[in-house]
Protein backbone atom coordinates (compact mmCIF):
# COMPACT_ATOMS: atom_id res chain seq x y z
CA UNK A 1 0.00 0.00 0.00
CA UNK A 2 1.28 3.53 -0.79
CA UNK A 3 1.65 6.13 2.04
CA UNK A 4 -1.26 8.21 0.63
CA UNK A 5 -3.50 5.06 0.73
CA UNK A 6 -2.11 4.12 4.12
CA UNK A 7 -2.91 7.40 6.02
CA UNK A 8 -6.33 7.52 4.28
CA UNK A 9 -6.71 3.87 5.74
CA UNK A 10 -5.68 4.57 9.12
CA UNK A 11 -7.25 8.41 9.53
CA UNK A 12 -10.78 6.78 8.52
CA UNK A 13 -9.77 4.12 11.59
CA UNK A 14 -8.69 6.82 13.78
CA UNK A 15 -12.12 8.91 13.09
CA UNK A 16 -13.92 5.74 14.03
CA UNK A 17 -12.14 5.47 17.01
CA UNK A 18 -12.21 8.98 17.89
CA UNK A 19 -16.12 8.68 17.57
CA UNK A 20 -16.26 6.13 20.16
CA UNK A 21 -13.78 7.71 22.17
CA UNK A 22 -14.76 9.56 25.76
CA UNK A 23 -12.41 12.87 25.15
CA UNK A 24 -14.46 13.08 22.14
CA UNK A 25 -17.66 13.37 24.48
CA UNK A 26 -15.65 15.32 27.07
CA UNK A 27 -15.25 17.79 23.74
CA UNK A 28 -19.00 18.20 23.28
CA UNK A 29 -19.87 18.69 26.50
CA UNK A 30 -16.78 21.65 26.22
CA UNK A 31 -18.00 22.98 23.49
CA UNK A 32 -14.56 22.47 22.37
CA UNK A 33 -12.86 20.80 18.84
CA UNK A 34 -9.80 19.21 20.02
CA UNK A 35 -10.12 16.38 17.36
CA UNK A 36 -7.04 14.08 16.81
CA UNK A 37 -3.57 14.07 14.36
CA UNK A 38 -1.68 11.01 12.91
CA UNK A 39 2.03 12.67 12.10
CA UNK A 40 4.32 15.83 12.41
CA UNK A 41 5.87 13.89 9.81
CA UNK A 42 5.48 12.15 6.58
CA UNK A 43 5.90 8.48 6.73
CA UNK A 44 9.66 7.40 6.33
CA UNK A 45 9.38 3.90 6.34
CA UNK A 46 12.93 2.02 7.72
CA UNK A 47 13.33 5.11 9.52
CA UNK A 48 13.36 5.59 13.29
CA UNK A 49 9.87 6.54 14.96
CA UNK A 50 9.87 9.24 17.68
CA UNK A 51 6.93 8.96 19.81
CA UNK A 52 5.24 11.42 22.50
CA UNK A 53 2.42 10.32 24.58
CA UNK A 54 -0.40 12.30 23.00
CA UNK A 55 -0.48 15.64 20.59
CA UNK A 56 -0.88 18.54 23.09
CA UNK A 57 -2.51 21.64 21.95
CA UNK A 58 -4.03 25.15 23.54
CA UNK A 59 -7.18 24.12 25.44
CA UNK A 60 -9.34 27.12 23.96
CA UNK A 61 -8.28 27.08 20.07
CA UNK A 62 -9.29 24.63 17.76
CA UNK A 63 -8.28 21.68 15.61
CA UNK A 64 -9.87 19.92 13.45
CA UNK A 65 -8.51 16.15 11.84
CA UNK A 66 -5.53 16.03 10.40
CA UNK A 67 -7.02 15.13 7.20
CA UNK A 68 -4.58 15.94 4.16
CA UNK A 69 -1.40 13.94 4.62
CA UNK A 70 0.05 16.06 1.53
CA UNK A 71 -0.17 19.35 3.76
CA UNK A 72 2.78 17.78 6.32
CA UNK A 73 5.88 19.46 6.32
CA UNK A 74 9.04 17.19 6.01
CA UNK A 75 10.57 18.95 8.68
CA UNK A 76 7.23 19.05 11.28
CA UNK A 77 9.13 17.19 13.86
CA UNK A 78 11.66 19.72 14.80
CA UNK A 79 8.60 22.31 15.58
CA UNK A 80 7.68 19.97 19.05
CA UNK A 81 9.13 21.33 22.36
CA UNK A 82 10.73 18.33 23.37
CA UNK A 83 12.27 17.57 19.93
CA UNK A 84 14.31 20.86 20.53
CA UNK A 85 14.67 20.85 24.43
CA UNK A 86 16.55 16.99 23.67
CA UNK A 87 18.14 18.07 20.94
CA UNK A 88 21.48 17.83 22.26
CA UNK A 89 21.01 14.51 23.04
CA UNK A 90 19.24 13.13 20.38
CA UNK A 91 22.21 14.40 18.14
CA UNK A 92 25.15 13.04 20.74
CA UNK A 93 22.77 9.38 21.26
CA UNK A 94 21.01 8.57 17.92
CA UNK A 95 23.21 10.77 15.38
CA UNK A 96 20.26 12.46 14.36
CA UNK A 97 20.35 16.53 14.22
CA UNK A 98 17.26 17.35 15.21
CA UNK A 99 16.56 19.89 12.51
CA UNK A 100 16.36 17.40 9.93
CA UNK A 101 14.50 14.99 11.62
CA UNK A 102 12.47 15.32 8.36
CA UNK A 103 13.51 12.36 7.64
CA UNK A 104 12.52 10.67 10.85
CA UNK A 105 9.18 9.56 11.71
CA UNK A 106 6.97 11.58 14.61
CA UNK A 107 4.22 10.47 15.99
CA UNK A 108 1.88 10.18 19.41
CA UNK A 109 0.70 6.96 21.21
CA UNK A 110 -2.40 8.69 21.45
CA UNK A 111 -3.62 10.44 17.62
CA UNK A 112 -6.49 12.24 19.99
CA UNK A 113 -5.70 15.47 20.81
CA UNK A 114 -5.60 16.77 24.26
CA UNK A 115 -4.54 19.75 26.42
CA UNK A 116 -3.34 17.58 29.28
CA UNK A 117 -2.99 13.90 29.78
CA UNK A 118 -6.12 14.33 32.76
CA UNK A 119 -8.57 13.94 30.00
CA UNK A 120 -6.71 10.85 28.37
CA UNK A 121 -8.70 7.55 30.12
CA UNK A 122 -7.57 3.95 29.42
CA UNK A 123 -10.33 3.17 27.34
CA UNK A 124 -9.22 5.97 24.98
CA UNK A 125 -5.66 4.45 24.85
CA UNK A 126 -7.03 1.19 24.13
CA UNK A 127 -8.46 2.66 21.33
CA UNK A 128 -5.47 4.09 20.27
CA UNK A 129 -3.13 0.93 20.84
CA UNK A 130 -3.93 -1.05 17.75
CA UNK A 131 -3.92 2.28 15.10
CA UNK A 132 -0.51 2.92 17.00
CA UNK A 133 0.91 -0.68 16.21
CA UNK A 134 -0.49 -0.41 12.63
CA UNK A 135 1.53 3.13 11.78
CA UNK A 136 4.16 0.91 13.32
CA UNK A 137 3.89 -2.06 10.89
CA UNK A 138 3.45 0.11 8.31
CA UNK A 139 6.72 2.16 9.06
CA UNK A 140 9.15 -0.40 10.30
CA UNK A 141 11.44 1.55 11.96
CA UNK A 142 14.81 0.09 13.49
CA UNK A 143 13.99 1.77 16.39
CA UNK A 144 10.97 3.38 18.20
CA UNK A 145 11.91 6.13 20.80
CA UNK A 146 9.07 6.89 23.60
CA UNK A 147 9.63 9.90 25.09
CA UNK A 148 7.51 10.36 28.05
CA UNK A 149 7.37 7.39 31.15
CA UNK A 150 3.75 8.28 32.04
CA UNK A 151 2.72 5.29 29.75
CA UNK A 152 5.29 3.11 30.40
CA UNK A 153 4.00 0.06 31.72
CA UNK A 154 1.92 -0.02 28.52
CA UNK A 155 4.79 0.38 26.71
CA UNK A 156 6.81 -2.10 27.88
CA UNK A 157 3.84 -4.87 27.49
CA UNK A 158 4.82 -3.25 23.84
CA UNK A 159 8.03 -4.47 23.97
CA UNK A 160 7.41 -7.83 23.29
CA UNK A 161 5.74 -6.91 20.23
CA UNK A 162 8.38 -5.02 19.28
CA UNK A 163 10.94 -6.95 19.67
CA UNK A 164 8.93 -9.62 17.45
CA UNK A 165 8.92 -6.89 14.70
CA UNK A 166 12.69 -6.61 14.75
CA UNK A 167 12.10 -2.93 16.30
CA UNK A 168 14.19 -1.83 19.43
CA UNK A 169 11.77 0.08 21.79
CA UNK A 170 13.58 2.68 24.19
CA UNK A 171 11.29 4.92 26.44
CA UNK A 172 13.07 7.71 27.47
CA UNK A 173 12.04 10.51 30.20
CA UNK A 174 9.68 13.37 28.42
CA UNK A 175 11.43 16.54 28.73
CA UNK A 176 8.75 18.27 30.99
CA UNK A 177 9.25 15.91 33.37
CA UNK A 178 11.16 16.88 36.51
CA UNK A 179 14.97 15.81 36.41
CA UNK A 180 17.86 17.07 36.48
CA UNK A 181 20.14 17.33 33.62
CA UNK A 182 22.11 14.44 35.41
CA UNK A 183 19.17 12.34 36.57
CA UNK A 184 17.81 12.98 32.59
CA UNK A 185 21.54 11.60 31.53
CA UNK A 186 21.54 8.75 33.61
CA UNK A 187 17.83 7.68 32.46
CA UNK A 188 18.59 8.30 28.94
CA UNK A 189 22.30 5.91 29.70
CA UNK A 190 20.24 3.12 31.24
CA UNK A 191 17.53 2.87 28.50
CA UNK A 192 20.39 2.75 25.91
CA UNK A 193 22.58 0.14 27.98
CA UNK A 194 25.74 2.57 27.72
Amino acid sequence: MDELDFYQYLFELTNVAFNQSIIKKIQEKLEKKWNYALSATKFNKGKDVFCGIYWSLKPDESYYPQKDYTKIEDNGAYEYLFVKQNGELIEKYFNIIPETMGEFNYTNFCFFKSPNKSYLFDYDLDLCSHLFVEYIEYIKPQRLIVFGTSLEERMKRMRLETKVMGIKLLILPHPRERLSAEERLQAWLRELNY
